[in-house]
């Protein structure tokens, strides 16, 4: 829906933006059972709102795979600035009891993809006890008159690449004291200052 004060905007300041989302997977999940859905909103888009299907999660992650294909119309500011274009994700929980419970959400500014490709990257989920990450297709693509000028909003990623993972630390963990083992070495034990102490002596 576009809204009311968008009708007296020139319309030299409107662009009209194809706009496709495929929300991937999340990862890094420290749960073990339940069914997980995502629900969607867009600002002024040609479909505001709706959700993915619910999904179980296995290996400590859920895929969906679901294709959010819309249209929306945005303002240049009188400074050339493409104005915002919100998504919001929120990520829900569902057991066997039928209880629902929110484990985090994202929120994205898709104006700073305008006219890049498609674009795939993870993002850290927002409001959550996790590090987990949600994967992210992004294309957006203007459709009205291409002689319109703008400039677009600094990209600001949602993701830290530098955050650790518990299920790779567990991994890498796991592995190192099956090397030893194969190699005929005792795992490896930390000796607290008590106990160094006590050796001394």
């Amino acid at each position: 829906m576009i809204p009311l004060a968008y009708l007296f905007i020139s319309k030299n300041r409107k662009v009209l933006f194809d706009i496709t989302v495929i929300i991937r997977d999340l990862v890094n999940v420290p749960l073990v059972s339940g069914h997980f859905f995502v629900t969607w909103r867009i600002k002024h888009a040609s479909q505001q709102s709706g959700m993915t299907p619910r999904a179980p999660i296995k290996n400590f992650s859920i895929c969906w795979n679901q294709s959010i294909k819309v249209h929306s119309q945005l303002v240049i500011s009188k400074q050339k600035l493409l104005g915002a274009c919100e998504l919001k994700l929120e990520v829900f929980q569902e057991t066997g009891e039928k209880q629902v419970s929110s484990i985090g959400d994202l929120v994205i500014n898709l104006s700073e993809y305008v006219n890049n490709g498609l674009n795939t990257e993870r993002f850290l989920l927002h409001n959550t006890k996790f590090n987990s990450t949600m994967k992210l297709a992004i294309q957006m693509t203007q459709i009205s008159d291409p002689g319109i000028t703008f400039d677009i909003p600094i990209k600001r990623k949602a993701l830290a690449t530098t955050i650790p993972s518990f299920i790779n630390d567990r991994k890498t963990s796991a592995a190192t004291i099956l090397d030893g083992q194969l190699q005929g070495k005792p795992p490896s034990r930390k000796l607290g200052m008590g106990a160094k102490n006590k050796n001394r002596r």
